[in-house]
């Protein structure tokens, strides 16, 4: 993590978990939602959420490609749906699965 991020983002990484620790040893709530969690992140300067990481990358466009039978329009998803159940907003017909992108 040091090889990828500056001095800034480590420490604001260290402080938000010392912060979890802080608050386990008090015996309070230390999950994230907690109020006590966030007051004494904010007070000691940590970063709520972790910066991305080269290991936790996003993964980018649609996995499946569905066309319409009537009208053409492609539409592309992230997850698949039921072709039987649902239809076209512009023509009514149904759609079919084009391409799967791997």
């Amino acid at each position: 993590m040091y090889s990828e991020f500056d001095l800034v983002n480590l420490r604001q990484v260290v402080l938000h978990e010392l912060c979890h620790y802080h608050l386990h040893l008090l015996g309070m709530d230390y999950h994230h939602r907690s109020r006590a969690f966030k007051r004494l992140l904010a007070q000691v300067g940590g970063s709520r959420y972790a910066p991305p990481t080269s290991k936790r990358q996003k993964k980018q466009g649609a996995k499946w490609i569905y066309q319409c039978t009537g009208c053409g329009v492609e539409i592309a998803r992230q997850r698949r749906f039921n072709t039987r159940r649902y239809v076209c907003r512009r023509c009514g017909h149904h759609f079919y699965l084009k391409s799967l992108k791997k």
